[in-house]
């Protein structure tokens, strides 16, 4: 069954993959892995996860972590 386009979610990694991504260097080793991450999946990938973890811990939101302070909400 196809999934109409609307509904189809790619990984934002797929325009601009990194060096490391299963859809960059594709062998076949890879190809049920960017198949099934690389489509829709993406959110469990370890190589997107930990990308956008270094992303959002070099955010300015993160300086004031990193530096030993921490906001507690209220």
């Amino acid at each position: 069954m196809l999934i109409p386009e609307e509904e189809r979610k790619l990984c934002p990694n797929i325009e601009a993959p990194l060096a490391d991504c299963y859809c960059n260097n594709m062998t076949s080793q890879d190809i049920e892995k960017a198949i099934y991450y690389c489509a829709k999946n993406f959110d469990s990938c370890k190589i997107y996860i930990e990308s956008n973890t270094d992303l959002l811990q070099n955010t300015p939101d993160s300086i004031s972590e990193q530096d030993g302070y921490t906001e507690t909400p209220s």
